[in-house]
């Protein structure tokens, strides 16, 4: 998951409202900052004081909420995407075109899979410890998620009821996924311009391609990255303009947060969104829930 997800059951809401004037609670460097050639992409919450980050380097970084670095991992490629499991386990993929999916116990780092023709682009731990696993096919004619429980491929999720592709093929870009606590999949698809959701069973529930009132002051939208929160809301990094989108369960707009948020997003667990920005390296923890 990209953040923490807390569920309040297949129907349940928080009593938090969304703020009308959301508040910065802090802000604290990273490993990435502007004075260095690297730049910050990723961001997933683990805990208390333990936030996992990545970008145009070969390392992970455990940092604390004051952006000392408590772990480092060496990886062999720049990491693009980042998910925990129940038991706090890292797994982690790369960029293009490598194939496999890596995992960190704590001690040392090991392949889960290799997919030989499939090169993933996003990770996430569902709430029932089952993997999904967003990727492209290497020639790009395909696209699609898969849920795998225990090692073992359990559903392929890539095809409509009219049996047309559910997510952007020709292109090698993110799909970066999380679930929502309704148990739905939602993918960010940055080359289709939209946020695709299916249900657990992968059926197609909806696309979102922007707010496209005519009182909106944007007329583009690119989700590159996505989180879900307490409420059911998904939160979308829409990188063409830098903002966050968020939209209900059920895929209807509800605010834009104006915060620049490019280098990665995530929930965390008081319900505050974690944002990065890609050039400087600075977090900044936002309120936007009361």
């Amino acid at each position: 998951m990209f953040g923490s997800l807390e569920s309040q059951g297949q129907s349940g809401h928080s009593n938090l409202k969304l703020m009308s004037n959301p508040v910065i609670l802090s802000t604290f460097e990273t490993p990435f900052d502007e004075d260095d050639s690297e730049s910050l992409w990723k961001i997933l919450f683990e805990g208390k004081e333990k936030i996992w980050v990545s970008g145009d380097e070969t390392n992970i970084y455990m940092i604390d909420g004051k952006g000392t670095i408590l772990e480092k991992i060496n990886t062999s490629e720049n990491v693009v995407s980042l998910t925990l499991n129940a038991r706090k386990k890292l797994s982690y993929s790369l960029t293009w075109p490598n194939t496999k999916v890596y995992t960190f116990d704590g001690k040392e780092v090991t392949t889960m899979f290799n997919f030989c023709q499939w090169c993933p682009r996003g990770l996430c731990y569902l709430g029932n410890d089952e993997l999904v696993i967003s990727m492209r096919f290497l020639d790009k004619t395909e696209s699609r998620v898969v849920r795998y429980r225990d090692g073992k491929e359990i559903m392929v999720i890539q095809k409509d009821a009219q049996g047309n592709s559910l997510f952007s093929v020709g292109n090698q870009k993110m799909l970066m996924l999380t679930e929502n606590g309704n148990r739905d999949i939602c993918v960010a698809d940055v080359a289709g311009q939209c946020v695709v959701v299916v249900n657990d069973a992968g059926n197609f529930l909806f696309r979102y391609h922007d707010n496209i009132s005519q009182q909106s002051k944007y007329s583009s939208f690119e989700p590159l990255d996505i989180a879900s929160d307490v409420n059911h809301q998904i939160i979308i990094h829409d990188n063409d303009n830098d903002i966050v989108h968020i939209i209900d369960s059920k895929g209807s707009f509800l605010c834009y947060i104006e915060q620049k948020c490019n280098g990665g997003l995530c929930i965390d667990t008081d319900h505050n969104l974690i944002v990065g920005e890609i050039k400087t390296g600075y977090i900044r923890i936002i309120k936007y829930l009361q």
